[in-house]
């Protein structure tokens, strides 16, 4: 039978290294993979077939990797055709491999389709959790994204919850990744044993986890009491090296913390920022294509540019480009636009060429253009808004907790008494 070895974990916690040793164990990743950057030199080790079409089910059900609203409602009409979708790269990629891994943060998110896929091609699912101190994470996020401390520890809190509650019921570890670039042998040992590979060479992977791979470093004790439970709690598990014993008791307790923390952080009535980048994204590329359009257009709206200006001297002497009259004013003042049309009193005004249908179609793409920049603005002070908010929610819970703690300590005084 079948295994595929699924790293469910946020971005920035150590899911490309892990899965860069699951490669050098001798796991399959697939055909092509994301190409190095700067940000993660030695790879990300994400098939690009799986990445690609996770990026397409989060657009076409308005969200994105960066989104904190915690569910993501994917379309009933359109499940079935992900899971399909799913099912055809797994079987492209992975047909003669008998143990392999997928690795890609969004899974977190997007993990049913995933696993009816796997499912149905009857296909074992093990699961191996990386995780990194979320002060960390949110550094990190802040370098490469400009995310808020805040924005960062929600996105932290999503995925980190997401994959631990979808991964129950399977076989799953928790991989450190302080233990996997400190403790690589110990770590890798863990691995070996969970994946069920313990006779595959350590060779290669000691050259690619080095002490140098992790750039942010921040140390658990300076995890401070006013941080959300949701947040502080798994940091402790973290520490401790406890995760793997937690009763799904206390994620679930935690979980729904964060639940209210997120539906208070989004209002009803804040606009749609995704479903507006959306389409300011669309209408810039589509800006874009009828402005090289209009570049390959020979007939330059029938102008003679030299004859033009020679012919109306008002024009010339004013310093207009005779292309830009013609098409705005002088067309509809009957100007003639070349000798030809002259010779023959040609009525230019019944004549539309292509070059001035594209011209007009592109301003107003070009006003349309402002206009959704606009939007983004608009929806860029409402981003600032929102973390505003955020934090003065999280202060108010913080003092409702100091509040609830004074008042417990009350009456067990009392009762003392």
């Amino acid at each position: 039978m079948k295994t595929c070895i699924i790293v469910l974990g946020m971005h920035r916690s150590g899911t490309s290294a892990l899965t860069g040793v699951l490669e050098k164990l001798g796991l399959e990743l697939g055909s092509e993979l994301l190409p190095p950057t700067p940000e993660n030199e030695k790879g990300y080790f994400e098939n690009v077939k799986i990445m690609d079409l996770n990026d397409r089910i989060l657009l076409d059900n308005n969200s994105l990797w960066s989104d904190t609203e915690y569910e993501l409602t994917i379309n009933e009409n359109l499940f079935d055709s992900y899971v399909k979708q799913a099912k055809d790269i797994l079987e492209e990629e992975f047909q003669y491999s008998k143990l392999f891994a997928i690795k890609d943060p969004r899974l977190c998110i997007i993990f049913p389709v995933w696993e009816e896929a796997l499912k149905q091609l009857n296909i074992q699912i093990k699961i191996i959790l990386p995780h990194r101190n979320p002060f960390e994470v949110a550094k990190s996020l802040k370098t490469r994204n400009g995310f808020s401390v805040e924005k960062s520890l929600l996105l932290w809190s999503k995925h980190f919850y997401h994959a631990e509650y979808f991964s129950r019921g399977y076989e799953r570890l928790f991989v450190d990744f302080d233990t996997l670039v400190n403790d690589l042998d110990t770590q890798v040992k863990s691995i070996k044993a969970f994946v069920g590979l313990d006779k595959a060479s350590l060779d290669d992977i000691g050259d690619f986890i080095e002490s140098g791979l992790k750039h942010k470093n921040i140390s658990y004790e300076n995890i401070k009491d006013s941080i959300p439970a949701f947040v502080r709690e798994i940091v402790l598990l973290m520490k401790e090296h406890t995760l793997n014993e937690t009763s799904y008791k206390v994620f679930d307790r935690l979980r729904e913390e964060l639940l209210a923390s997120i539906n208070i952080f989004h209002s009803q009535d804040v606009l749609s920022d995704v479903v507006l980048y959306k389409e300011l994204s669309l209408e810039k590329t589509r800006l874009e294509q009828e402005n090289q359009l209009l570049k390959k257009i020979s007939d330059v709206a029938l102008l003679d540019a030299e004859y033009y200006l020679e012919k109306y001297v008002d024009i010339k002497n004013a310093g207009l480009d005779p292309l830009k009259h013609f098409v705005e004013n002088g067309k509809g003042e009957g100007r003639n636009p070349n000798a030809d049309c002259e010779y023959h009193s040609i009525d230019v005004r019944g004549v539309v060429s292509n070059s001035e249908m594209i011209y007009a179609q592109n301003k107003e793409l070009q006003k349309r253009e402002q206009e959704l920049n606009q939007k983004v603005i608009v929806i860029q002070d409402l981003e600032i808004q929102k973390e505003q908010q955020t934090t003065q929610l999280q202060n108010k819970a913080e003092q409702i907790v100091n509040l609830q703690t004074e008042h417990e300590t009350r009456v067990q005084e009392i009762q003392e008494l």
